[in-house]
């Protein structure tokens, strides 16, 4: 899809303006950057989600923006204003808002399974008595 969708913008801007120049570096950047988004990101999600539950991992890919916005900072020398630094505290903040939520009702939903386990062996304990 996103091959057909730079394709199309690639012949628009051919048709309107001059078409673009490419160069064998450039094609490479391209093709390293669908590999790394295409493969590399879904294998890492995957595996993610296999660790983590879907839950949290979905939290974690929510802070795509955030980290998109600091590697802009850090290597491309972006500026960042108060709009941007709003934005980001709000995606951090309720990025760690509903992962804390998952964690307090895993710890719940382990609480009542050690409880019923609990029981339950008290009630084989009584019943060989």
């Amino acid at each position: 899809m996103t091959f057909g969708l730079a394709g199309i913008i690639t012949l628009a801007k051919g048709l309107f303006q001059d078409w673009p120049q490419y160069t064998t570096k450039g094609i490479g950047w391209y093709v390293l950057a669908g590999i790394l988004t295409a493969y590399i990101g879904r294998s890492l999600l995957f595996t993610s989600i296999q660790h983590l539950g879907s839950v949290r991992a979905s939290t974690l890919k929510r802070l795509n923006s955030l980290f998109t916005v600091l590697i802009g900072v850090l290597f491309l020398h972006e500026s960042m204003n108060l709009m941007v630094y709003i934005g980001m505290i709000m995606v951090f903040a309720s990025s760690s808002f509903l992962m804390y939520e998952t964690i307090i009702s895993n710890r719940r939903l382990q609480k009542s399974e050690t409880a019923a386990a609990n029981e339950a062996t008290v009630v084989s304990t009584k019943k060989c008595e």
